[in-house]
This record gives C-alpha cells, structure tokens and sequence, in this order.
C-alpha cells in the first residue's frame, strides 16, 4: 500500500472518529438539556398550592369525614329511648371526636397551613398548569432534536440507543416533522 493511501486511510478514520465524537457530544448535550426540562416540571409539580386551596382541600377533607362520623354516632333520640339501659352502642369513640370538634379540628388544620405558608410560596393551578404547558412543548421540542440526531447518525451508519424513556411522538415523528 501506498504512503498516500495509508495517509488517506489514516485520515477517514481520524475523520470518522471525530465525526463519532461530535454526534455523542451533541446527543450528551441534548439529553442533558432533556433531564433539566424533566426536573423544572417535576420542580412545577412540588410546588404547593396557594394558601387558600390548601385551606379549602383541607376543610372539605374534614367536612367529609365528620359527616360520616356523624352518620355513625348515637342519635340524641336513641339516648331517649327507655328500653336502652346502657346506652347505644358505638364501636369507634374518634367518631365522637370528629362529629363534634370537626370546626375546631379545621381551625387548628388552617393555622398550621398558615404557618407553613409562611416560608413557603404557593402557585395557582392557573399558573401550574400554563409553566407545565409550556415546559411539555419545551420537553417535546428537545425531544424531537435528539431524535433528529440519532436518525442523522444512523443513516451516516453510526449506531447509537434512545433512551427508554424517549416521547413516542419524538421516536414515531415522520422525518418531515423533524427539525
């Protein structure tokens, strides 16, 4: 083999490497980019509620267990009643408790959650729900740019894995709807 050859051979394979090296970068880069969307929504996600849903959240969580505790105590009538001698029965004593101190139970509830709020920012589930819209187009923008790569680098005959966890509209796009 020629000197020339082997130097054009040499430089394919110099060539080729750097080549590989360049779509890995980029795929690296891509996925990077991807896994900082994914923990910003799942950061929009945790954020608490505003104060007053949490309030409200709770109340009806109460209001729905004291109306069933008060479905199970005695009736004021059944303690009227000259047959019963000991009294009627009751299996759970907590239900007297929520029955009756159900208001003084969501005034302590809501004191808490003030205090909690008072280091905490809540966010609307407006808001929420437009931060992770706009996140999800984001996420789905990326998405398709890291498709476009591994589909770039699997017709210039690299092989390279998508992530399990790649959108399926990003892995099924039609090329045309690649960037």
């Amino acid at each position: 083999m020629s000197k020339s050859l082997k130097e054009l051979a040499a430089s394919i394979f110099v060539s080729t490497r750097n080549a590989s090296t360049e779509v890995r970068e980029g795929l690296q880069s891509i996925r990077q980019h991807i896994r900082r969307l994914n923990d910003q929504i799942d950061a929009v996600k945790a954020i608490p509620p505003v104060l007053e849903t949490a309030i409200a959240r709770m109340e009806s969580y109460v209001d729905g267990k004291a109306d069933f505790a008060r479905s199970q105590v005695p009736r004021v009538a059944e303690f009227m009643d000259v047959s019963m001698y000991d009294g009627p029965r009751m299996e759970k004593v907590e239900y007297f408790a929520m029955a009756y101190l159900a208001p003084l139970i969501k005034q302590c509830m809501a004191d808490q959650l003030k205090a909690a709020y008072a280091t905490v920012k809540g966010i609307s589930d407006d808001d929420r729900e437009r931060q992770l819209e706009k996140l999800g187009v984001e996420l789905l923008d990326a998405e398709l740019v890291e498709e476009s790569i591994i589909r770039d680098a699997e017709r210039a005959g690299f092989q390279l894995s998508r992530r399990a966890k790649a959108d399926p509209r990003a892995v099924l796009a039609a090329d045309k709807d690649l960037p």
